[in-house]
């Protein structure tokens, strides 16, 4: 028996059919096969950006480290100023005392009384001497005693000496009253 193609039409859209779904397998397996390479392209890229950023940051830390090494050595070099300043600040503050010592004592000396030496230990200052009467050290000491710019006074030592009992030494130590010499 023949066959008569009565709608010839659906032969076309068969074969039109037939080649869309070829194409569409074409084109998936394209997509399949070419999209492996192209995600892997893409993070590539990321990756190479990600190292290229790593790198500058590496780069700047770094840098960093450096200026941080720098940093140390003047805060260094600052504490040894600093320490060297507060030295000269204090020798500075020592004249001052000696000054002072040597403007405010006289009056308060008795005549025969003689100090042989004045020291300044920080604020301490030590008048070491030598008189004739044990008294006059007495005397001395409530001079400075009701001085208004003493305070914290005390007689550290009295001592005869053996070639001449009559001579005696004497250690005073007191200290100037800041708030009153005007130094904070």
């Amino acid at each position: 028996m023949h066959r008569i193609n009565f709608f010839p039409w659906r032969d076309e859209e068969k074969r039109q059919s037939k080649r869309r779904f070829f194409r569409l397998v074409v084109m998936v397996a394209a997509v399949t096969v070419f999209s492996p390479f192209f995600i892997n392209r893409y993070f590539q890229s990321k990756v190479t950006e990600i190292q290229t950023s790593l790198a500058e940051l590496n780069a700047l830390q770094q840098a960093l480290n450096q200026r941080l090494t720098q940093l140390a050595s003047l805060e260094t070099q600052r504490q040894k100023t600093s320490e060297n300043l507060s030295h000269i600040l204090e020798i500075q503050e020592s004249r001052h005392l000696a000054a002072l010592a040597l403007q405010q004592l006289p009056p308060l000396i008795p005549d025969a009384l003689f100090l042989e030496e004045l020291s300044i230990q920080r604020d301490d200052i030590i008048l070491k001497g030598v008189t004739n009467e044990v008294s006059l050290v007495s005397v001395f000491a409530e001079a400075l005693k009701n001085s208004s710019v003493v305070f914290e006074f005390e007689v550290d030592s009295i001592t005869a000496k053996n070639q001449n009992p009559e001579q005696h030494d004497f250690s005073l130590s007191f200290r100037f009253d800041q708030k009153r010499r005007g130094i904070q």
